[in-house]
């Protein structure tokens, strides 16, 4: 949901006293809403993640407010995935990072909340694929499935049979989809 129509730059969004879950698109200021499952399955995915890169190292996981600003396309684009991993062979582990990562994650995931627009959810895909983003997961917490996307390949959907891998990202990395919806309930 766009909630300034006025042009915004990245120093700015910076500057403002309650920036969480805005980002920047086009220029406008964006803001994105998780609902409570949504937020939890982040939790969750971010957790698995990081519980696997704590045992080998190989990089960091960052949670829904990180600030990418890596967009080649537009240079005053951030965006907020709802999880991302961002290995040390792209940005060393001994090297500040600073308000806006500059690079692209390997992996950015985007829970789908209640409010969520598909397409703008697509155009966030299209965005970090774009910007060299490697694999992008869409967890639709509704249906409970995965949407694994990459690049110059046809997206495909992991079920609760499937298991979740990144093997050129994440060498060794399984986790059954299952798993990740486990604690979240399906009745009202």
């Amino acid at each position: 949901m766009i909630i300034a129509n006025t042009p915004i730059t990245p120093e700015q969004l910076l500057a403002m006293p309650d920036s969480k879950g805005l980002e920047i698109v086009a220029g406008k200021l964006v803001e994105n809403k998780m609902g409570a499952e949504s937020s939890e399955l982040a939790i969750v995915l971010a957790s698995i993640l990081y519980q696997y890169c704590s045992k080998d190292r190989i990089g960091r996981v960052f949670g829904p407010d990180t600030s990418f600003q890596c967009f080649p396309h537009d240079s005053t684009m951030v965006r907020k995935p709802d999880v991302a991993f961002l290995s040390y062979a792209r940005w060393p582990a001994d090297k500040r990072i600073g308000a806006f990562i500059k690079v692209a994650p390997e992996l950015a995931i985007e829970v789908l909340s209640p409010n969520d627009v598909i397409k703008e959810v697509n155009d966030k895909v299209d965005d970090y694929l774009a910007a060299g983003v490697s694999t992008v997961w869409v967890v639709n917490e509704f249906r409970r499935y995965v949407e694994v996307h990459s690049a110059n390949q046809p997206p495909r959907i992991a079920t609760l049979n499937d298991e979740l891998t990144c093997e050129e990202i994440l060498p060794g990395f399984r986790c059954g989809v299952s798993e990740v919806f486990a604690r979240i309930p399906t009745a009202e």
